[in-house]
């Protein structure tokens, strides 16, 4: 009860603080053509993805909470939400007017940025470190990160997937060309594993179904 609670409050919460975030913003492509118009429904257009600190959102857009809480505020909004398995192509849609407000890691919020995007971070959903993990196939003969050592490795480059490479790499003192990345997207990693065409993946918690692998920090 009191868990369920607690998420109710930091739905609602996040139901308050993107009717904030939208009502300083505007409604991306949409605010043009609609804002001389206040009868007529503006478009919000929401990314989202698959990870465990995102579930909030998933409780928001199953319940339709945001949207009714514009409406009780008195907006007339048509709230659409898209689901992008990582970050890079949620920045392509960001640059391409598609998303008005988002989720993502940390690399791709900060890739998009550097690379010209005009949005701004306006807060952290969570620290997921622990959330992430460098998945092998369950007979694997890599037991330890050193093992990794002139292996293929599968990941999302320009993701987050990056920053726990780096971080882990760091402490077990290996560098970016002991090893060769392979650029898989999140839904091709697993088959990728499977076929023998990659040794490892480096990915978010959620991306497959945990019980067909051993996985190690």
């Amino acid at each position: 009860m009191y868990i369920e609670k607690k998420m109710k409050r930091a739905v609602i919460l996040m139901c308050v603080f993107m009717l904030i975030v939208w009502t300083m913003t505007g409604c991306g492509a949409e605010k043009d053509k609609q804002t001389s118009e206040k009868s007529s429904k503006q478009v919000l257009n929401i990314g989202i993805q698959p990870a465990v600190g995102f579930l909030p959102l998933y409780i928001m857009k199953d319940n339709k909470l945001l949207e009714k809480a514009l409406d009780e505020a008195g907006y007339s909004v048509n709230v659409t939400y898209t689901e992008y398995e990582s970050g890079p192509p949620e920045n392509e849609a960001f640059a391409a007017g598609l998303v008005d407000i988002g989720v993502m890691g940390n690399v791709p919020a900060l890739s998009g940025i550097a690379a010209g995007q005009d949005r701004k971070i306006i807060g952290i959903a969570y620290n997921g470190e622990a959330t992430e993990a460098i998945i092998v196939p369950k007979n694997s003969d890599i037991k330890k990160v050193s093992d990794l050592k002139g292996k293929k490795i599968g990941l999302v480059i320009g993701s987050i997937a990056q920053n726990l490479v780096a971080n882990v790499f760091e402490k077990n003192k290996l560098n970016f060309n002991d090893v060769e990345f392979i650029n898989l997207s999140a839904g091709e990693q697993q088959q990728a594993l499977i076929n023998g065409q990659v040794d490892a993946v480096y990915s978010y918690m959620g991306a497959y179904n945990l019980k067909t692998y051993s996985r190690w920090k």
